[in-house]
């Protein structure tokens, strides 16, 4: 069972129903571009609020994640919302792409990537946005300042700062963000050092 299974069993809104911010800036984009058919993979949806709102904005959506829990509460939330998404079950390193993106999404979820396979998993993610697209990407990164509430592996296997830049070098970068993030999710006061990027695909 995935870790997060029991979490989403217990509670389908465990990460709150509040859109992220990072959603909001991809919405703004696309509906500026005004192209029609704009397609969105969110990578680690959880229990889809991004995807959700992603879908309500007339995009379509792809979503993914880990979760069979997670896959099945956002599943019945699009009965609830009467949408459409392409939801479906699967680790990041194993999903096979069958199309580009104009829009490829991922928040708090590729530092559970292990450090060995980033280099291959950011390249499939760029050859497969679309000219023009965007990847929004946020992860947690290490700092000796914060204190992380991890195993030593995990603590390991996070990015280091500016890690993000570096996969992207090749790319117009649009924004680029390093700061503490406090948390709540297990109950338990923390935080965490988060970095985030958005990059434009040129060429």
């Amino acid at each position: 069972m995935n870790a997060y299974d029991t979490l989403y069993q217990k509670n389908d809104n465990f990460w709150g129903t509040e859109i992220s911010n990072a959603a909001k800036e991809v919405a703004l984009y696309l509906n500026k571009r005004g192209n029609v058919n704009q397609s969105i993979l969110e990578v680690g949806c959880g229990e889809g609020r991004d995807s959700i709102f992603f879908a309500h904005q007339g995009f379509a959506v792809t979503a993914i994640d880990s979760s069979k829990e997670g896959i099945k509460v956002l599943q019945k939330k699009m009965l609830t919302h009467n949408i459409q998404i392409n939801a479906f079950i699967s680790n990041v390193e194993d999903y096979i792409f069958d199309q580009e993106f104009d829009v490829i999404f991922s928040i708090g979820t590729l530092h559970y990537v292990d450090v060995s396979a980033r280099e291959n998993l950011f390249r499939r993610f760029k050859t497969h946005t679309k000219i023009g697209g965007i990847n929004v990407i946020s992860v947690f990164c290490k700092k000796p300042f914060v204190e992380e509430m991890r195993s030593k592996k995990e603590i390991d296997n996070l990015f280091e700062s500016g890690e993000l830049m570096y996969y992207y070098r090749d790319w117009e970068i649009l924004h680029v963000e390093e700061k503490i993030k406090e948390c709540n999710s297990n109950g338990i006061p923390h935080r965490h050092v988060k970095d985030s990027l958005i990059a434009k695909r040129t060429l």
